[in-house]
């Protein structure tokens, strides 16, 4: 006769570690803070006029909702200025008046899918995914356009003020 004490309390213990694992899996990555662009350990890719410099400042993120400014540099002397205000939720929304984007919680950290609205580069569509270092000091997003392989690799570095 086969006892189902062993194998009901195996199943208690297992379901145990598995809620603790999804608890700890399901606690979101924040971006609070404020960053800088590194643009010596980034790779921009093919872009024909990269970043030369760029601020990121993250004031609120909760895991539900993000707010932010992030102010960018380029090559040719122009500077980007983008802001966003919204949920987790993968809307995609306009944070500037030529650019569009939604954010959603992926494991380890999060996505954004973005759009380009106005300009030479209306139309084109693509997506970011960023994970924390694992002391939290520099966020590593990995992106590209939709339907292709990552082709560039963005790294911030937290700033101390």
């Amino acid at each position: 006769m086969t006892s189902t004490k062993g194998v009901t309390g195996h199943l208690t213990v297992a379901a145990l570690a598995l809620f603790a694992v999804t608890a700890v899996a399901e606690t979101p990555a924040s971006q609070l803070g404020k960053w800088r662009l590194n643009t010596g350990k980034s790779d921009q890719g093919k872009n024909p006029n990269p970043v030369v410099e760029a601020v990121l400042d993250v004031t609120a993120d909760d895991g539900k909702t993000l707010r932010f400014t992030l102010v960018e540099n380029l090559k040719d002397g122009s500077k980007l200025s983008y802001k966003w205000d919204g949920a987790y939720d993968g809307v995609i929304r306009p944070a500037a008046d030529f650019y569009s984007v939604g954010y959603e919680h992926v494991p380890g950290g999060w996505r954004d899918s973005w759009e380009m609205t106005a300009g030479q580069a209306k139309g084109l569509k693509g997506s970011d995914v960023c994970k924390l270092s694992p002391d939290g000091q520099q966020q590593i997003c990995r992106g590209g356009l939709a339907g292709s392989p990552p082709s560039y690799t963005l790294i911030y570095d937290k700033a101390l003020n």
